[in-house]
C-alpha cells in the first residue's frame, strides 16, 4: 500500500489502475504509464505533481469535502516527499513484476543520486569563504577598504595645472 499524510495528518492512499492514469491523463495532461525520463521531469514541478497526486486521490478527497486547493494546502516539505514516494511506488506497482523491479531500481537509482548532489552541494557551501570572496569582488572592482580623499578627473576635462610664481 502507498500511503502518505499531509501536513494536517490525514492518510492518504495512492494506487494507480488504469481508470486512475486515465484520470490524471485528462486533468493533468500527463502520462503516468509512459515511462521515460519526461515523466520524472513533469513530476519535479511541485505543481503538476500536486495536480497529479489530487487526480489519483480524488474520490478520497471528495469524501472528506477536501476541495483541490485544501489539499494542495496540505502538501510541503516533508509531506511532498513522501507523497512523491507514494506515487512512485504506486507506479511501480501498476505493472507486473518484472518490470515493476526495474521501476523500482530506476528509482532507488534516481534517489542515490539526487542524495548525492545535495551532499556535494552542502560541501560546496560548507567550504565558502565569505571573506575571500568579498575581498576577491572589491579588489576586482579595483576598491579598497580605506576611503579616498582624492577623486578621480572628470572624463573630457583638462588635467589640473598648479599655478606657477614666475
Amino acid at each position: 500500500m502507498n500511503t502518505f499524510k499531509d501536513v494536517n495528518g490525514k492518510s492518504w492512499t495512492v494506487a494507480v489502475t488504469v481508470g486512475s492514469a486515465m484520470r490524471v491523463k485528462e486533468m493533468c495532461q500527463i502520462d503516468l504509464l509512459k515511462l521515460d525520463e519526461s515523466l520524472y521531469a513533469e513530476l519535479g514541478d511541485p505543481y503538476k505533481l500536486v495536480g497529479v497526486l489530487y487526480a489519483l486521490c480524488m474520490k478520497q478527497a471528495e469524501s472528506s469535502s477536501i476541495t483541490p486547493e485544501q489539499f494542495g494546502e496540505g502538501l510541503c516539505g516533508d509531506a511532498i516527499e513522501h507523497a512523491t514516494d507514494a506515487l512512485l511506488g504506486a507506479v511501480a506497482d501498476f505493472f507486473p513484476s518484472r518490470r515493476r523491479t526495474l521501476l523500482q531500481k530506476m528509482t532507488t537509482a534516481i534517489k542515490g543520486v539526487e542524495s548525492l548532489q545535495l551532499q556535494k552541494a552542502e560541501t560546496a557551501l560548507e567550504n565558502v569563504n565569505v571573506e575571500q570572496i568579498v575581498s576577491d569582488l572589491m579588489a576586482k572592482a579595483n576598491v579598497s577598504g580605506e576611503s579616498s580623499s582624492k577623486l578621480p578627473e572628470p572624463s573630457g576635462s583638462p588635467p589640473s595645472q598648479e599655478l606657477s610664481a614666475s
